[in-house]
């Protein structure tokens, strides 16, 4: 998982959309840098760099939340220029697939028993407006 993070300048969609950045100053339970290397990945638009940090995540809307302790993600200090609005790249690939010593979140969502079904989905727009992304 990769979060946008507010510190960065170097985020096109942050200087022209509606964001909603990962700010590490609100958390009690942020560590930064888990891993000393910084993180590349290659998209069609371009490269996102980041690097791996450690916090307590939560999915859902308020009041039925699942809350995920000690989770390492990614947070992205620079990603491509039209790389699109988001708020969070969720990597949902394989754990060998994965960076060493990193699950990814359906997995720490299934091994840590939070998940009434190991069920994943997601709903594709049939709209092809901006806001369809």
């Amino acid at each position: 998982m990769f979060s946008r993070t507010a510190e960065s300048h170097d985020l096109a969609d942050l200087e022209n959309k509606s964001a909603h950045p990962f700010n590490r100053e609100t958390s009690k339970t942020f560590i930064d840098h888990v891993f000393p290397e910084q993180v590349k990945i290659m998209f069609g638009s371009g490269p996102l760099f980041g690097r791996f940090v450690q916090d307590t995540i939560w999915i859902g809307d308020t009041g039925d939340q699942i809350e995920l302790d000690k989770f390492i993600f990614g947070l992205a200090t620079q990603s491509p220029k039209n790389g699109g609005m988001f708020d969070a790249l969720i990597g949902l690939g394989y754990p060998q697939f994965a960076h060493e010593g990193v699950t990814p979140i359906f997995d720490a969502l299934i091994i840590k028993g939070l998940l009434k079904e190991k069920v994943f989905s997601w709903y594709m727009s049939q709209h092809l407006a901006p806001t369809a992304e």
